[in-house]
């Protein structure tokens, strides 16, 4: 259980991480 709330948790952040960084590099 633990492990799955970490993982769904991961994937968010990495997913969120890929859009700023997109984002930064396509306004920036």
């Amino acid at each position: 259980m633990f492990f799955c709330c970490f993982a769904g948790m991961f994937m968010f952040y990495c997913a969120h991480w890929q859009t700023y960084v997109s984002g930064t590099l396509r306004f920036g």
